[in-house]
């Protein structure tokens, strides 16, 4: 994890990947089995199911809860909750 900041009362969840140089913020929940791919950066009171997939260089905006098996493209930038088993890419992803 080499690059990786993660702050206070953060919650990972068993077999979770956090890859290098990600950012996760304060009061973050991140599910089992979920990956984060390098250079994610994740803001305060987010929670992310299990099962997820976040991809390179990726943004989730604070107060985000993305539901269990839901895949979000590189360079993504999250503004809202993503309901389970969706996919979502662009600025803003949709």
């Amino acid at each position: 994890m080499q690059g990786t900041v993660i702050t206070n009362d953060v919650k990972i969840g068993k077999g979770a990947l956090i890859n290098l140089n990600c950012t996760i913020g304060h009061d973050v929940s991140i599910g089992d089995f979920s990956e984060l791919c390098p250079g994610v950066h994740v803001s305060g009171n987010t929670a992310i199911g299990q099962h997820c997939f976040i991809g390179t260089g990726a943004v989730i905006l604070p107060n985000i809860k993305l539901g269990s098996h839901v895949a979000v493209g590189a360079g993504a930038v999250v503004t809202k909750d993503i309901k389970e088993g969706e996919t979502v890419k662009g600025v803003p992803a949709r």
